[in-house]
């Protein structure tokens, strides 16, 4: 059903290319190794693990349940980004994530990569492959990439929706490839299920497990963004009529997962998307103290909501800038992260911080996940 695609641009040193495929995977599972043991110190002291640093909020996508992009600010400096990545190593965060809007859209994140990997960052980047060229891919594997993070949405693309499998093959192929050239980056998919793709849930996870050693994550999109034409933007969120065909399908996933395939969100994240739904479940995300979240301009904020200037009431912003943070901060901003959830977190669709705090209390998990994909 699916075709491959040539390589005839990728290319690395014969000495690499002569790795035998044993050696490649004792290589890899080493770095893995490596990797956990860089977020153990602050894992052990109760300080951040994990960093999001947003380096643009421009995107060539207006996908109708995403609030995380905004192509009226410009791209992260170059040199807010060194600042950035310097004070991470000073409060000992070994994470850094790339994230937007789309991050391939910066001109510098290839440069962005490498600083952090200079300092002895994991990074790990969020994108949409389909604004990626193959070139732009290759220089992001180049300078060091850990995790590649891919959006993935729907079999076949749609006029605002293009994150599709048949758009997407190509550039899955390549990474595979170049992973079995010898880089060791890791692929992971992110699906979010929304009333446009939810019919097709179970095919795109199907084709992420028929590749092999791809993680994945799922989140449902469940709030309307609170600014623009909400009306509009509401009608592709899920609603409770789409709790039992939710259920089924994250029933299915969870068999997946027993099978040995490589879920990352756990069975309890599974169990309690029928309650998002709901409206009534909340949970302990961890926002401000296991992950921080860096906004392009070097700004804090409680998560990636606060992406515009005019924060809506109840929530309440953090006047903070990256050069605020120190061995204290979480004690600062406490009090303002504590009122926001209060609001917020029933309604969060997001995974990322549900995984960074379930894998601080379940460590084995992180671990025996982290070393299959």
């Amino acid at each position: 059903m699916w075709t491959t695609v040539g390589l005839n641009s990728v290319s690395l040193p014969a000495s690499e290319l002569r790795i035998s495929p044993g050696v490649q995977k004792m290589l890899v599972k080493l770095k893995r190794l490596k990797d956990i043991l860089l977020l153990l110190p602050n894992a052990f002291r109760g300080g951040p693990i994990w960093s999001f640093v947003t380096v643009t909020r421009k995107c060539f996508q207006f996908c109708d349940h995403c609030y995380e992009w905004d192509n009226n600010v410009p791209h992260m400096s170059a040199e807010t980004h060194r600042g950035v990545i310097d004070k991470l190593c000073e409060l000992g965060v070994s994470g850094v994530s790339y994230y937007g809007g789309e991050p391939t859209l910066h001109p510098e994140l290839p440069d962005f990569i490498r600083y952090a990997k200079s300092r002895r960052r994991q990074t790990y980047i969020n994108t949409d492959l389909t604004a990626c060229s193959n070139e732009k891919l290759k220089a992001v594997v180049d300078a060091g990439i850990d995790f590649i993070s891919f959006s993935i949405d729907k079999v076949e693309p749609v006029k605002r929706n293009k994150r599709a499998i048949t758009s997407l093959h190509d550039k899955l192929i390549m990474s595979k490839e170049l992973q079995r050239q010898g880089y060791s980056f890791a692929l992971e998919a992110s699906l979010t299920l929304h009333k446009g793709n939810l019919s097709e849930g179970q095919a795109v996870i199907q084709y992420i497990l028929d590749l092999g050693r791809i993680g994945l994550t799922l989140r449902p999109a469940l709030f309307p963004i609170p600014y623009g034409d909400v009306k509009a933007r509401t009608a592709a969120l899920l609603t409770k009529e789409d709790i039992p065909e939710i259920e089924r399908l994250m029933a299915w996933t969870a068999r997946k997962k027993k099978e040995g395939h490589p879920i990352l969100v756990s069975y309890e994240y599974m169990r309690d998307f029928g309650k998002f739904l709901a409206g009534g479940h909340r949970w302990d995300c961890g926002a401000q103290r296991d992950i921080l979240f860096v906004e392009w301009d070097g700004s804090l904020s409680n998560c990636s909501f606060f992406i515009k200037k005019e924060t809506p009431k109840p929530f309440i912003p953090l006047d903070m800038t990256f050069e605020d943070l120190g061995p204290g901060h979480w004690q600062k901003v406490k009090p303002i992260v504590d009122h926001n959830l209060s609001h917020c977190n029933e309604r969060c669709y997001t995974s990322a911080y549900h995984i960074t705090a379930y894998y601080r209390h379940h460590p084995w998990e992180a671990l025996w996940n982290y070393f299959k994909i």
